[in-house]
């Protein structure tokens, strides 16, 4: 008898597990049934807006989206101009200080380059003595100085360096 227990008492705890087990697979179903009748009530007095206004229920969104496109292709065209205005500005600049006499001995002379992005700009040159100072500006193409004008050493170091071509 103590053998049919032990079986009667392992059947009882089989046939306990499997009652909960289908009351919660009972319970995981009601919740899901609420959930799809929620689901649904939602959808009906979406659909009754819609029939209601007559129109789409998400074209107030898409004319919110078709006002961000606008703003980000103002904005696009605003930067494409600012580009083309920085490619014309001036963006690289060197100055350096030299003696044109050896008797001045102060680095009184000078000479900056002005460029931008394309190597298009100035040098602007000062050459000082001790009783007399004059100015040069040179035109500067892709780099390079136009016809009719020489750089000199000063000028043309000066220019390597706008350029990031250093070399002292």
């Amino acid at each position: 008898m103590g053998n049919s227990n032990s079986v009667i008492t392992s059947d009882f705890i089989i046939v306990i597990v499997a009652i909960v087990m289908v009351l919660v697979i009972l319970g995981l179903i009601i919740n899901l049934y609420s959930e799809l009748s929620a689901i649904k009530t939602r959808y009906k007095r979406m659909t009754e807006v819609a029939e209601r206004t007559g129109g789409d229920i998400f074209s107030d969104s898409g004319a919110k989206n078709s006002g961000n496109v606008n703003a980000y292709e103002k904005l696009e065209k605003k930067i494409d101009r600012m580009d083309l205005l920085m490619q014309n500005s001036i963006s690289r600049a060197a100055v350096i200080h030299f003696d044109a006499f050896e008797q001045t001995g102060q680095n009184m002379s000078w000479a900056v380059a002005l460029l931008d992005r394309n190597n298009n700009g100035i040098v602007v040159s000062a050459i000082s003595g001790q009783d007399f100072q004059r100015t040069y500006a040179k035109p500067i193409e892709a780099g390079r100085v136009e016809d009719g004008y020489k750089l000199g050493q000063e000028e043309e170091k000066v220019l390597r360096q706008a350029m990031g071509k250093s070399k002292s």
